[in-house]
C-alpha cells in the first residue's frame, strides 16, 4: 500500500488558520489510544515518576517497565481538573534507584483519540517532586478524513510544567507502521524486533520544532477504517538532549451513527438518566457530560427486546443533583444508520423512574435519493414511554454541516465553536410537528461520498391545545453520520400484501462470474432496502422471500462509487416454496383455512395478504396468480 506524506508547520501567525483546517478533519475517537515511553533520566537519581494529563481522561491500562527495571505500584486519579498517573517503588538489579543516565519504560492507554501531557517529573523516596525535575514531552494525536482516506498525525506542545517554563520541543526520527491488528501495550517498545522491521521513516519527520502552544501535522494517505497505526519518534528537550522515545498506537474506527444531547431538566430534581433504544442495537461508544457536570458510570444491555443505556452517579460542583432548569450532556454511538429512541426518563437516587418523568425525543435517520440526487433526512416519532402515552413531538431550528471527516463524539456539542460556525439552517427545518408513529422528511443536497454530516435541532413535546405538556425536558440534539453510499438500493414491492414489509426478511442472491453471494435483506416499512460493500461489476440479482415467486434481474451494473438502483415487484402465492403457484399451494391454503396465529393449523405462509388470518382474501390472491412460475 502506498502512503504519501506531507508536513505542515504551524507558525504563530498561522496557528489559528491551520488549527481550523485540522479541526475540520476530526474523526471519531478510537476505543483505545496507547502510549509507551522509553525515558532517560537526565537529572539526579530518582525513585518514582509522575505524569499529569491535561483534563479528565479515562486511563484504561498501564505498563510498568522492562524486567530489568520495573515499578512496583501504579495509581491514577484526578488532580484538580487534570488526571495524574504515578509509577512508584522502582526496582532493578542494582540499587532500586533510577540513576542519572538510566532509561526506564512506562506506558498507558486512554479511551480517547489523544493523550494530552501537561507535566512529567521524577519524585524522591517520599513521593515529592525533585526540584528542577522536568521531563519535556509532547501531545500527539490524529484526525481521519473519511472522504479521502487521509490521516493527519498531530504533535501539539501543551506542556506546561509546574516548575520551569514551557519551551520549544523538537520531534526527531518519526517512523510509522500500518498494521492489521494492534500490538499489546507492553510490546510497544524498542525491543520488539518484529515491530521495528515494520516501522518506516516518515519523510518530513526527520526533525521539526514545536513551539509552546503550537501544532505540527503530518499527512498520511491511503488509510482505511480498522487500520492500526503505530508511530515512533524521539522527544528532544529545549537543550537539545533526547529525553524520551515515544510509541503511540491507535486504530481508525469504522463509521458509526453518533448522537449527542444537551438535555434541560423541566421536571423535579433527578440523579440519573435512562434511555431505551427500540430493538437490539450495538452501542459502540458513549459520552458522559461536560467537566462541570458528569456521570460517574455508564452501563448498556438488553431490556426485554430493547436496548437500555443508563447514566448514573451524576456529579457537579454544586449538590450532585440534576436540578430543575439544569442542562446535562450525554452521547452515544451505534453501528447503524439510525438510533431508535423508544423511551427516555429521569431516575432518583435508587435508580427508579421518577413518576411522570418523560423526556420526549425523536428517531432521526437518512438514506440516498438517487432519482433526486439528494439525501433524505427523516424524523420519526417512535417514542412509547413506559409512563404516559405517545405525544406529538416538535422539532425546530434544524441546522446541518458537511465536513471531510467525523468529529469525535465528545466534541459534538454547543461548546465546540468550530463546529457551530459551520452549521447552516436547513430549508423546511424551521419548525415542524411529528405525530406519534409518523415521519417527516426533508431533503438536502448530496454530500461527497465519505463526508460527515452533522445535524443539530431542538426536540420538545409539541403544544396540544389546552392539554398540559407532559414532557420533563427540552433536548438539543447533535446527530452525525458518514454519508457512505451503499452499493445497491431500491424498493421491494410485495404484491397483494397488506402487512408490514419491515417484518418480511428477503433472501437475495448476487450472482456473478466470481460466484454467488447470498444476503438477507430487512426492508423498511416502505420496502426500501440497501446492500453495502458489493464489489463493482455485473450481477444477476435474484429475490425470493417466503411465499412470493423468485424474480431475477439480469446484468445489473454495480459501479461502486454510486448506488445502483434496483426496484422489484414480487408475485404472491407460492405457499409451498417450490417457485410455482399450483394445486399444491391450493392444498396448503385449504389446510390452513380459517386459522389465526396460535391455532394448530396456522401456516404463516398461507396468510398471503399478511392480515394474520387465512381467509377468502388469501384464496383470491392464489386464484389471481394461479399457474405463475418464478424466474430461475
Amino acid at each position: 500500500m502506498k502512503h504519501t506524506i506531507h508536513i505542515a508547520k504551524c507558525l504563530p501567525v498561522m496557528r489559528s488558520l491551520v488549527t481550523a483546517l485540522l479541526v475540520l478533519l476530526m474523526a471519531q475517537a478510537a476505543q483505545s489510544y496507547d502510549v509507551n515511553k522509553d525515558i532517560r533520566n537526565l537529572g539526579p537519581p530518582a525513585h518514582d515518576f509522575t505524569v499529569i494529563l491535561s483534563g479528565s481522561e479515562t486511563v484504561t491500562s498501564h505498563y510498568d517497565g522492562y524486567s530489568s527495571g520495573r515499578f512496583g505500584s501504579f495509581a491514577t486519579g484526578p488532580v484538580g481538573p487534570n488526571t495524574a498517573m504515578r509509577w512508584d517503588n522502582f526496582r532493578d538489579f542494582d540499587n532500586n534507584v533510577i540513576d542519572t543516565g538510566q532509561t526506564f519504560h512506562i506506558g498507558w492507554s486512554t479511551a480517547d483519540h489523544s493523550s494530552a501531557v501537561k507535566d512529567m517529573y521524577f519524585t524522591d523516596a517520599t513521593g515529592r517532586r525533585i526540584p528542577g525535575s522536568v521531563v519535556y514531552n509532547i501531545t500527539s494525536g490524529w484526525r481521519y478524513e473519511t472522504a479521502s482516506g487521509t490521516l493527519w498525525l498531530t504533535w501539539e506542545n501543551v506542556f506546561h510544567p509546574e516548575e520551569g517554563q514551557p519551551g520549544t520541543i523538537t520531534i526527531r526520527n518519526v517512523h510509522v507502521a500500518v498494521l492489521r491488528n494492534p500490538v499489546p501495550l507492553e510490546e510497544l517498545n524498542r525491543e520488539n524486533r518484529l515491530l521495528a522491521d515494520r516501522l518506516q521513516p516518515l519523510p518530513g519527520g526527520e526533525e521539526f520544532p514545536v513551539l509552546p502552544t503550537e501544532l505540527v501535522a503530518l499527512q498520511l494517505q491511503g488509510i482505511h477504517p480498522l487500520d492500526t497505526i503505530v508511530v515512533r519518534y524521539d522527544v528532544v528537550t529545549p537543550e537539545g538532549l533526547v529525553q524520551a522515545t515515544d510509541f503511540v498506537q491507535f486504530t481508525v474506527p469504522p463509521p458509526t451513527y453518533d448522537v449527542n444531547k444537551d438535555i434541560r431538566n423541566l421536571g423535579p430534581p433527578a440523579h440519573d438518566l435512562t434511555v431505551i433504544l427500540s430493538g437490539s442495537e450495538m452501542v459502540t461508544n458513549h459520552y458522559d457530560g461536560y467537566p462541570d457536570g458528569r456521570f460517574g458510570s455508564f452501563a448498556t444491555g438488553p431490556v426485554g427486546p430493547n436496548t437500555g443505556m443508563r447514566w448514573d452517579n451524576f456529579r457537579d460542583n454544586d449538590n450532585n443533583i440534576i436540578d430543575p432548569g439544569q442542562t446535562i450532556h450525554i452521547g452515544w454511538s451505534t453501528a447503524d444508520h439510525s438510533s431508535h429512541v423508544k423511551d427516555m426518563y429521569w431516575t432518583d437516587a435508587t435508580g427508579k423512574r421518577i413518576p411522570g418523568s418523560v423526556v420526549y425525543n425523536i428517531t432521526t435517520g437518512w438514506r440516498y435519493e438517487t432519482a433526486r440526487e439528494a439525501l433524505r433526512l427523516s424524523w420519526r416519532n417512535t417514542i412509547a414511554p413506559g409512563e404516559g402515552r405517545p405525544r406529538p413531538v416538535q422539532i425546530s431550528n434544524v441546522q446541518v454541516g458537511i465536513f471531510p471527516g467525523p468529529w469525535p463524539l465528545e466534541e459534538l456539542n454547543r461548546e465546540n465553536r468550530w463546529l457551530e460556525q459551520f452549521l447552516q439552517p436547513l430549508p423546511g427545518g424551521e419548525m415542524f410537528v411529528v405525530e406519534p408513529e409518523q415521519q417527516v422528511d426533508l431533503l438536502m443536497p448530496l454530500p461527497p461520498p465519505g463526508a460527515a454530516v452533522v445535524l443539530r435541532y431542538v426536540v420538545e413535546e409539541a403544544p396540544s391545545g389546552l392539554a398540559p405538556q407532559q414532557g420533563s425536558a427540552v433536548s438539543v440534539d447533535y446527530v452525525q453520520f458518514v454519508a457512505r453510499p451503499p452499493s445497491i438500493i431500491g424498493v421491494i414491492s410485495l404484491l397483494d400484501f397488506v402487512g408490514n414489509p419491515a417484518q418480511v426478511p428477503v433472501p437475495v442472491q448476487l450472482r456473478s462470474e466470481a460466484g454467488v453471494t447470498e444476503v438477507i435483506l430487512s426492508p423498511d416499512e416502505t420496502g426500501y432496502y440497501e446492500i453495502e460493500d458489493v464489489p463493482p461489476g455485473t450481477y444477476d440479482i435474484s429475490f425470493k422471500p417466503s411465499h412470493w415467486l423468485r424474480r431475477t434481474l439480469p446484468a445489473v451494473q454495480v459501479p461502486g462509487d454510486w448506488p445502483a438502483e434496483v426496484n422489484v415487484e414480487l408475485q404472491n402465492g407460492d405457499i409451498d416454496g417450490d417457485n410455482e403457484v399450483t394445486l399444491f399451494d391450493f392444498g396448503a391454503l385449504v389446510a390452513a383455512f380459517g386459522s389465526i396465529p396460535g391455532d394448530p393449523n396456522w401456516n404463516p405462509d398461507a396468510d398471503l395478504d399478511g392480515d394474520e388470518e387465512v381467509t377468502l382474501f388469501d384464496f383470491g390472491v392464489l386464484v389471481r396468480n394461479f399457474g405463475a412460475i418464478g424466474d430461475e
